[in-house]
């Protein structure tokens, strides 16, 4: 990194996915939502649409002269303190935020949910059938999974790991919190919340999802 970083700095290290599903030659990105109805146990529902929220410049694969860094929470600063037009164009093609993308020209703001650069995932569900892609293997059904006694899954079966290994990290923390509010109440007592998360995903070329982030 050129210089040594001190030992209590902490970094998010991420991989950049060069080989991305395109749609009209445009990077895109999928916004699912969860239901966390439960923590004692954890109960997890998947709200069967969502969003699709596409680049607003044609996809090339990276390179020297294409490629631009921008770190997310900068990424509008950037844009409008007079970036020059080239920055700007690699960034709406890297870039799927709408925050970044809502900026550019190109931009296409639709009343219906299957035109523009802002869809519905059961828009994307249709366009992959129409193009022989196998859809049941990326949705799946939704289903019922019990891991063990104390997590309850309701999740799309192509979705269950991306979902389930995310919220499992993140478990022992949210439930130590939850008890802490509710001493002296038993485990398995009736949940007095939940929590709606946004799951911001990319597709690889192959269908794969990753996952880039989670929003509360």
């Amino acid at each position: 990194m050129g210089t040594e970083s001190q030992l209590q700095e902490h970094f998010i290290v991420q991989e950049y996915l060069d080989k991305p599903f395109l749609m009209e030659g445009y990077k895109f990105d999928l916004r699912i939502y969860i239901l966390v109805t439960s923590c004692d146990p954890l109960r997890i529902f998947l709200y069967n649409d969502g969003l699709v929220r596409m680049g607003t410049e044609k996809y090339h694969s990276p390179n020297e002269a294409n490629l631009f860094f921008a770190i997310k929470d900068l990424a509008i600063s950037y844009v409008c303190c007079g970036a020059s037009l080239s920055a700007q164009s690699q960034l709406y093609m890297h870039l799927t935020n709408y925050s970044v993308n809502k900026h550019n020209e190109n931009f296409e703001r639709d009343e219906t949910m299957d035109k523009g650069s802002k869809r519905s995932i059961s828009w994307f569900t249709e366009f992959l059938r129409i193009n022989d892609y196998d859809v049941a293997k990326f949705w799946g059904d939704i289903s019922v999974i019990k891991l063990c006694d104390a997590v309850v899954f309701f999740v799309p079966v192509s979705c269950q790991e991306l979902v389930v290994k995310t919220l499992i990290v993140a478990e022992p923390h949210v439930l130590h919190a939850y008890r802490m509010c509710r001493p002296g109440q038993p485990p398995g007592s009736d949940s007095v919340c939940f929590e709606v998360l946004g799951f911001d995903i990319i597709l690889d070329r192959k269908l794969k999802p990753w996952l880039l982030e989670v929003q509360i």
